[in-house]
C-alpha cells in the first residue's frame, strides 16, 4: 500500500469544507471527512483507479460531495480538491 502525502492546501480545503459542511447540518462535516478519508484508503490501496486528468495525474471523485481528489504519481500521492 502507498502512503498517501496530502497537499497543504488540500488539507486546508477538506478542513474548511468540513466546516462548511458542519454549519449547514450537524453531522454533514463528519459525514465528509469520513468520505474523504475512504477515498484517501481507496487511493493508497489502488493509485490507478479515478480517471486521467491532466499532465500525468488522475481524479478520484467522492461520493456524496462535489469534490475530487487528484492523485499523482504510483510512489506517493499529493492530494488537491476541486
Amino acid at each position: 500500500m502507498k502512503s498517501v502525502v496530502k497537499h497543504p492546501e488540500a488539507e486546508r480545503e477538506i478542513t474548511e469544507a468540513a466546516e462548511y459542511y458542519e454549519r449547514s447540518a450537524p453531522g454533514l462535516g463528519g459525514a465528509f471527512l469520513v468520505e474523504a478519508q475512504a477515498c484517501t484508503t481507496a487511493i493508497e490501496l489502488h493509485p490507478q483507479t479515478g480517471f486521467p486528468h491532466d499532465r500525468g495525474t488522475r481524479m478520484r471523485l467522492l461520493h456524496r460531495f462535489p469534490y475530487g481528489m487528484i492523485s499523482r504519481n504510483e510512489r506517493t500521492t499529493f492530494l488537491c480538491w476541486r
